[in-house]
């Protein structure tokens, strides 16, 4: 793609990718000093994009924007009414996790996200993330998640929810108590609202994500992301 855009383009000019899935084009746009837009449909896409251009270029990266996705709770709600299926990947890639279903209804998996931490530099952890938009939740759905974490192996749970928790939800939140790795304390499993999301709070996690991990290019200075499930 650098020679491509070498070889039609002069620096300052507009590359764009109106399918650009990984990044590259725009990585190779970038890095050639050119303006760029890129198109995808996926959230996860996007999401993938932004953690490889600012793990490659750091405090060199141009500022960009990105357009089309939720930027308050009300859009995000919107997104949800409009299409489910691509709220629930916007959202867990907002928390660089990884969709078990890429967008569409797949089989049940009790799941719809899952994220891996380091806890210290030999140990790693899982989270399991579910989103359920609407208005009406039910504590069951609270009690289903953490009755499926041993089935994934994952350690911790992370319930994403529109609408306001219920008494017996928070109950079961209390009820299941607090696990600890190496001196920390985390909830076995949380809640967090829509509201909260965009009032800036967060679940409690070990700050290592290593969902996605990185690989060095040979060649070129660069990170490409993969994903390793």
């Amino acid at each position: 793609m650098e020679r491509i855009i070498q070889a039609s383009s002069n620096e300052g000019d507009t590359v764009l990718d109106a399918f650009c899935g990984c990044g590259t084009t725009i990585d190779a746009a970038e890095s050639l000093h050119r303006n760029w837009i890129g198109i995808d449909i996926s959230p996860m896409a996007v999401s993938l994009i932004k953690r490889r251009l600012r793990d490659t270029y750091k405090d060199s990266l141009n500022k960009f924007e990105v357009r089309g996705v939720p930027v308050d709770e009300a859009s995000a709600i919107k997104l949800w009414n409009e299409n489910p299926f691509a709220f629930q990947d916007w959202w867990l890639t907002e928390f660089e996790v990884f969709s078990t279903t890429y967008g569409t209804k797949g089989a049940d998996k009790g799941i719809d996200g899952i994220g891996q931490y380091l806890v210290d530099k030999d140990t790693s952890i899982r989270a399991a993330f579910q989103v359920k938009g609407g208005s009406h939740i039910k504590s069951a759905e609270m009690d289903s998640l953490l009755g499926v974490l041993d089935k994934h192996k994952c350690q911790l749970g992370v319930f994403l929810t529109i609408a306001q928790p219920t008494k017996p939800m928070l109950d079961t939140v209390a009820g299941a108590g607090l696990v600890e790795y190496n001196g920390v304390q985390y909830p076995k499993i949380q809640i967090l609202t829509l509201k909260d999301y965009f009032n800036n709070k967060r679940p409690k996690l070990p700050s290592t994500n290593i969902t996605f991990k990185s690989a060095q290019l040979k060649g070129k200075h660069t990170r490409q992301i993969k994903i390793d499930f």
